[in-house]
C-alpha cells in the first residue's frame, strides 16, 4: 500500500506491518528482492549536521504493479552500507532491494549504477570492444587514437600531430622513425 503524505512524499506501507501497526525487521523475513526502479526525487533535508538525503522512488518488480517508496540515506550512519554510493539524480535508473517480508527498500550496491567504483572505471579505461578503446568493432574512430609528441624525439622536425594522432602507425615524415605514444582515451 502507497501513501502520500500531504507534503508530497510517498510512503510504502507494507501489508503486515500496516496490520500489526509495527513493522517487520529485515533479519527477520531474511529475503531481499532485486528490483530496478526510477528515482522520481532526491533532496536534501535541511537541519541536519551531516548530509542526509531522502530518494523517492518507483519500482517495478518483475510480475508486480509498479509501486513507490522512500530511501532516506544519511552519510553518517549508512556509511558502511552505502560506502561507495553514487547518489543519483532523479531520472536516474538504479537498482534496489527489497525485503519482502517488511517492505524496506535500499539501494542495491551489487548493482554497478550504483557504485562510484564502477562509474570512475566506465569514464577511465573504457570496455575494448574495437580496434580503439570505446569504438564498436567495424566503426570508423571519430577522434584521435594517439597522444604523439609535437616534435620528433628522433631529428627534431615538427609533427603534424592533427595526421600522426589519426595514424595506425604514427610515425615521423621527414625521418620516417616511429614516434612515441600514448593511448587517447
Amino acid at each position: 500500500m502507497v501513501r502520500r503524505r500531504r507534503d508530497g512524499r510517498v510512503d510504502r506501507i507494507p501489508g503486515d506491518a500496516a496490520a500489526s501497526g509495527g513493522t517487520q525487521s529485515a533479519a527477520a523475513s531474511g529475503h531481499w528482492e532485486h528490483v530496478t526502479g526510477t528515482v522520481l526525487e532526491a533532496r536534501e533535508l535541511d537541519g541536519y549536521a551531516d548530509p542526509t538525503m531522502v530518494f523517492t522512488v518507483r519500482l517495478e518488480p518483475e510480475g508486480r504493479e509498479p509501486f513507490a517508496a522512500e530511501i532516506r540515506y544519511d552519510e553518517r550512519n549508512e556509511y558502511e552500507r552505502y560506502a561507495d554510493l553514487h547518489t543519483p539524480d532523479a531520472g536516474d535508473v538504479c537498482g534496489f532491494v527489497v525485503d519482502t517480508g517488511s517492505g524496506e527498500v535500499r539501494f542495491d550496491m551489487s548493482d554497478d549504477r550504483n557504485s562510484v567504483s564502477a562509474h570512475i572505471l566506465a569514464r577511465v579505461a573504457p570496455e575494448e570492444s574495437g580496434p580503439i578503446a570505446g569504438t564498436a568493432p567495424g566503426a570508423t574512430p571519430t577522434g584521435p587514437r594517439w597522444f604523439v609528441p609535437a616534435t620528433c624525439p628522433n631529428c627534431g622536425a615538427t609533427v603534424d600531430r592533427a595526421t600522426a594522432s589519426m595514424a595506425e602507425a604514427p610515425a615521423c615524415e621527414v625521418c620516417r622513425q616511429p614516434l612515441p605514444t600514448q593511448p587517447y582515451p
